[in-house]
């Protein structure tokens, strides 16, 4: 929620901005498949420091479209924390891939969407955020979704779940650091620091687990680098179009279209369980989000008070 009513000539943006964010969405799910095929067939740093060859080139062309000079893009108040951020994401990309070669893909989505509600409790320590005994209460519920996911005390509980949920922490963590490096660089210098140090350090690893892909296969690494760039481009458009906080809500949409993907591309049925926790958590994570919007919605309105109040 806003202080203000949006006007008519801003909804039309907005809404083609979720557009675009369901767009990016699908790409990235799609992606997902591709992924699973071949971290089951080949070492995952080997493709993951191809796509970040790839990711590279593109972020560099994009600094110098948005600045004019990618070199001048390279300059942050907060180099350090841009370096640690690119390393943790790269990380993060690597521990999914795995994830994804041994789990259902709906299955690690619906674990990986805790990662909203991991940022809201690292904030905490890590901003100095102030978060309410509701939002503490979501936060519980989401990892009791979790838990539902993971079951364990069920048959025999499996480790390997285990991983998805370093990767949301992980992630949670990269957003973290997002939002404290936003506070000091532009966006161009933070996508350039994510891509030249995610690609420096995908290439100090990746030449220990070179492979030998077969020609398909090497066509669908091409199609990996292709999907990731057109995702982060209709995800950076989107966020043009409408702010984050309207499009958060619709980042859930991906443990859908995860369980569709999963089903056309390897015949994978989520089970009652996936289902329900993922529920939970996407529920737990929503409301976090509107609580968020509310509390913000009023630091807004006071803000605004306190410039109107007589002098």
């Amino acid at each position: 929620m806003t202080a203000t009513t949006p006007t008519s000539s801003e909804n039309p943006r907005a809404l083609f901005g979720i557009m675009l964010l369901i767009c990016a969405i699908l790409i990235f799910t799609t992606q997902d498949a591709i992924t699973k095929h071949l971290a089951q067939n080949y070492p995952v740093p080997f493709f993951l420091m191809i796509r970040y060859w790839a990711f590279t080139m593109f972020a560099v062309a994009y600094a110098q479209k948005s600045t004019g000079s990618a070199k001048k893009a390279m300059h942050s108040k907060v180099p350090v924390l841009q370096i640690i951020r690119a390393l943790i994401l790269v990380v993060e990309m690597g521990v999914f891939a795995i994830a994804l070669a041994w789990m259902k893909i709906a299955d690690a989505h619906a674990i990986f969407a805790i990662y909203p509600v991991l940022t809201t409790a690292l904030a905490v320590p890590m901003l100095g955020e102030k978060v309410g005994w509701r939002r503490w209460a979501a936060i519980s519920v989401g990892f009791i979704g979790v838990l539902i996911v993971l079951r364990p005390g069920i048959a025999v509980f499996d480790p390997v779940a285990i991983i998805p949920l370093l990767g949301a922490l992980g992630f949670a963590f990269y957003a973290i650091l997002t939002r404290m490096v936003s506070h000091h660089d532009q966006f161009s210098t933070t996508f350039l620091y994510t891509a030249l140090f995610g690609s420096v350090a995908a290439t100090l690893v990746g030449p220990f687990f070179l492979a030998n892909p077969t020609p398909a296969d090497w066509g669908w690494i091409g199609v990996l680098c292709v999907t990731g760039i057109t995702g982060h481009y209709l995800l950076i458009k989107a966020l043009e179009y409408a702010p984050a906080s309207t499009l958060q809500p619709f980042n859930y949409l991906m443990i859908v279209t995860a369980a569709i993907v999963g089903f056309l591309a390897f015949g994978e049925v989520p089970d009652q369980y996936t289902i329900i926790g993922a529920a939970v958590i996407a529920g737990s994570g929503l409301y976090v989000i509107w609580r968020e919007q509310i509390r913000a919605s009023i630091a807004n309105r006071r803000a605004h008070a306190e410039i109107a109040r007589p002098r």
